[in-house]
């Protein structure tokens, strides 16, 4: 579950909870990315480990490369270079990929790559190290994955769907069936139940549309990860979980949710999030035949009117074993906040929530990481560079 902007101490007031605020003027093909040949499928990650988001990127149809676009402007002035590198890393051109995902699924620090295809699922491993990927052949239906009887065309997500901080899998088909797969495994070793149709009270958006795109994340900040759905025509609509961590239920679609105008796009589209400016908050991608739409996000999840935030301090920094945080001045962060240590795809490694600050890193691999908390209504955020 992504718990990025929700560390709030026990001493604050209560707060409750509201919509995140983005530009409602999108930038079009933002930072340098090219217009696509057709449309991209597009996940973003930190692929070479420099602390900035990268681009992994697919057009629509026909047996073409992966292409990857380098951030090179750095984690806060992003700026891709507009001449990819086709089939990186060692992959290879595919064919019938729906939508593609990198997130670390075997918790060994890097990331691998994951994807919806004509027939099912596709996953690559990354057998590279945290700045040097190299992905394996590709293996189709992984971890005991079953493709529903008459589903085609699937598109996963991932999130932790109930409060095992597992990434538990939603996937929907051609026709905008939606399949739950609960993570039975480990963390090291992921493993899926059999799917399960129409979960947490989904329903299907009116006018039965196609090509269906998921998207599982905390748009209110009520700490429960929400169902965002692309699909053809080019619209968006939100499912609000109003249920519990280990319970999710979706509400009855909203159309053009976040306040923005998400119901005019060419084609089928699909929402993706990424922290893309460095400033502790999820930004919104949209990408749609043939534009990739940016809606940089205003305000935190919590919808505090705050300062922009702070820096914590980290010593030492890079580290090898324990580390100890402290605000700029040098005193504790108040009773009852929390330190959260995430990694640079934004999934929570381990918290401390007690004084004295100390976190430790053994076990942890080489990498960056980033630190975030709250200290009374002031944000502090640190990155942290785990060396062997």
């Amino acid at each position: 579950m992504n718990r990025l902007a929700l560390l709030i101490p026990a001493a604050a007031l209560p707060l409750l909870p509201a919509a995140q605020s983005f530009d409602t003027q999108p930038q079009l093909n933002p930072f340098g990315i090219p217009v696509a040949v057709s449309h991209y499928k597009l996940a973003f990650g930190d692929l070479d480990n420099d602390g900035d988001q990268d681009a992994l990127a697919l057009n629509q149809s026909g047996n073409v490369p992966f292409l990857f676009f380098e951030n090179e402007g750095g984690p806060e002035s992003p700026e891709f270079n507009g001449n990819p590198v086709s089939n990186p890393f060692g992959l290879q051109q595919q064919d019938g990929i729906t939508v593609i995902r990198l997130l670390d699924l075997d918790t060994d620090g890097d990331l691998d790559l994951f994807t919806g295809a004509a027939n099912g699922f596709r996953y690559y491993e990354n057998i590279g190290t945290v700045g040097a990927p190299e992905f394996n052949a590709l293996e189709s239906n992984p971890f005991g994955l079953a493709v529903p009887a008459g589903s085609t065309s699937l598109r996963p997500a991932f999130g932790d769907l109930n409060g095992d901080s597992l990434p538990d899998l939603l996937a929907a088909d051609f026709n905008s069936n939606l399949f739950f797969y609960p993570n039975t495994g480990t963390a090291e070793a992921p493993a899926f139940g059999e799917p399960q149709a129409a979960p947490f009270n989904y329903q299907k958006p009116p006018g039965n549309p196609i090509l269906m795109a998921p998207t599982l994340e905390d748009v209110d900040g009520d700490g429960l990860p929400d169902l965002l759905t692309g699909y053809n025509p080019g619209k968006i609509d939100l499912y609000h979980n109003s249920g519990t961590e280990a319970e999710p239920y979706f509400d009855a679609p909203q159309a053009d949710p976040l306040g923005l105008n998400l119901s005019a796009f060419p084609t089928w589209c699909m929402p993706i999030f990424c922290d893309i400016d460095g400033d502790g908050d999820r930004d919104l991608f949209v990408t749609a035949f043939p534009d990739l739409y940016f809606y940089e996000n205003l305000t935190p999840v919590n919808a505090l009117s705050e300062a922009q935030p702070l820096r914590l301090s980290v010593f030492p920094n890079p580290a090898t074993g324990l580390v100890h945080i402290s605000l700029p001045d040098g005193r504790p962060l108040a009773g009852g906040a929390r330190v959260l240590l995430m990694d640079m795809a934004g999934r929570v490694v381990t918290a401390v929530g007690s004084f004295p600050w100390q976190l430790s890193l053994h076990g942890l691999p080489a990498s960056s990481y980033w630190l975030e908390a709250r200290d009374g209504r002031q944000r502090y955020v640190a990155t942290l560079l785990k060396v062997e």
